[in-house]
């Protein structure tokens, strides 16, 4: 192979945002390019990308790196990292990123984009830099672009209610010798340590459950991206308001907003792992708020196997559904904006611009607390009842459908509830429950007395 075959030089622009990482730049579109031109096309084939495919994807990159380095002003110029790809979708989804004239990308450049960036990791996941193969959050294949699947009420009322069972271990002095050891083979594979070297604290740490739980519940609630998963803090929760508080620098597209409120179902989740995650060593001297089973923060990767393992769990299919850690997110946004208003799901997901959620004026975390807790109602009420309507606008949905089937209007002060009078019109003398349902009730009690 030539040298000028294995060769694309990196624009003059790319050099200039670079700045003293341009070489290092250059080095990597080499290794890049020369992969493409050797197995780049199918990789556990071995079969090669063509020559004019392979520089159309260094060009491309080219443009989408400097994107990435203007807007995003990561530390290390010479390499994407999965995050700061994430978020540079985002920004142009949204057409925060525009051409040098001012235009908006079209769909079809967009495609092009992600597919190079796809191109990109891909390489960094075969030539070992990436333990895990990148997600991407956007799939920009036809006119709408489709992002990461949005779960029905009755499949979150499932994935919430499955954190609570999966991964769990009974207590180490609640079981016999012969059953601690048929557990102990389980927490060995868990950790990957030999059974022999096994402690008690190791049981604590492989019964994920309660991280797991506080994971999803959060990550749903505060719309929690990847890169904002690995950077979460003990500090950024404060149980007195019950709210997530990401500082601008830790989160993904560094938003200004920085509040998410919690239902009280993801606060006691919280709550608990705070209980449990100070006895556990592998936290000690730091402050990260969860790390996976090897000690280290989870990446974008180990989110989305975490929650398809989930889903599956909970019997909710994947099979060609876009399942992504994004989906929470994606979920709570759509959720919040039905049970409230755009401004609220604007404030919710933090977002900045207009674009995004067209959102107003900063909404009071009280009233953002009953709309993240209505979404659990009706994810609850939905798992447990499959005639349950979560849309249906005529009933309470704080109750459950016991409670709902069991309205009691007869509660009388008269002997005789509904009467007519002389002139025939109709009159009730009852007592009933302040309630939307309790109310249709009797208005259809009234409509059948009447055509009596």
């Amino acid at each position: 192979m030539s040298s000028e075959r294995s060769h694309v030089e990196i624009t003059g622009k790319m050099q200039e945002v670079a700045g003293k990482q341009a070489a290092q730049v250059q080095a990597a579109y080499d290794k890049f390019y020369d992969w493409m031109l050797r197995e780049g096309k199918k990789p556990r084939e071995g079969t090669p990308l063509q020559e004019s495919t392979a520089r159309n994807y260094v060009q491309r990159l080219d443009q989408a790196h400097r994107h990435v380095i203007r807007t995003l002003n990561p530390e290390d110029n010479a390499t994407i990292r999965p995050e700061h790809a994430d978020a540079y979708l985002e920004l142009l989804r949204d057409d925060e990123i525009k051409k040098d004239d001012g235009d908006e990308y079209g769909n079809s450049a967009k495609r092009k984009f992600e597919e190079t960036l796809l191109k990109y990791f891909q390489w960094r996941f075969y030539d070992g830099s990436l333990a895990d193969e990148w997600e991407k959050p956007i799939n920009f294949s036809d006119d709408t672009g489709e992002d990461a699947y949005r779960f029905t009420y009755a499949e979150l009322g499932k994935l919430f209610e499955v954190t609570t069972s999966y991964g769990a271990l009974p207590s180490y002095g609640d079981v016999s010798e012969a059953e601690r050891d048929e557990y102990n083979t389980v927490i060995a594979q868990r950790l990957s340590i030999p059974k022999d070297e096994l402690t008690q604290e190791d049981w604590l740490r492989a019964d994920y459950t309660t991280k797991n739980r506080s994971l999803v519940m959060v990550g749903h609630d505060a719309g929690l991206t990847p890169k904002e998963v690995a950077n979460a803090e003990r500090s950024w929760y404060d149980p007195k308001r019950k709210i997530l508080k990401i500082p601008t620098e830790k989160a993904c597209k560094q938003r200004k907003k920085e509040e998410a409120a919690l239902s009280d179902e993801a606060a006691d989740a919280l709550e608990r792992w705070f209980e449990l995650r100070q006895r556990l060593s592998v936290y000690d001297g730091t402050e990260k708020l969860w790390l996976n089973l090897n000690g280290t923060p989870y990446t974008s990767g180990s989110l989305c196997r975490l929650l398809r393992t989930l889903c599956e769990e909970a019997g909710i299919e994947t099979e060609g559904k876009p399942i992504k850690w994004y989906s929470l997110r994606y979920t709570m946004g759509r959720n919040v904006t039905e049970e409230g208003e755009l401004s609220e799901a604007n404030d919710q997901l933090r977002h900045s611009t207009t674009k995004a959620t067209k959102g107003y004026d900063k909404t009071p975390v009280e009233k953002l607390q009953k709309r993240v807790t209505a979404t659990h109602e009706k994810a609850a009420a939905a798992a447990a009842d499959p005639d349950y309507d979560p849309f249906d606008e005529s009933i309470d949905h704080s109750q459950t459908a016991t409670q709902r089937e069991s309205v009691d209007i007869t509660a009388t002060v008269a002997a005789d509830p509904i009467t007519k009078t002389r002139g025939g019109n109709i009159h009730a003398d009852v007592v009933i429950p302040d309630t939307t349902e309790a109310r249709a009730k009797l208005a259809r009690m009234l409509l059948s007395e009447e055509t009596e």
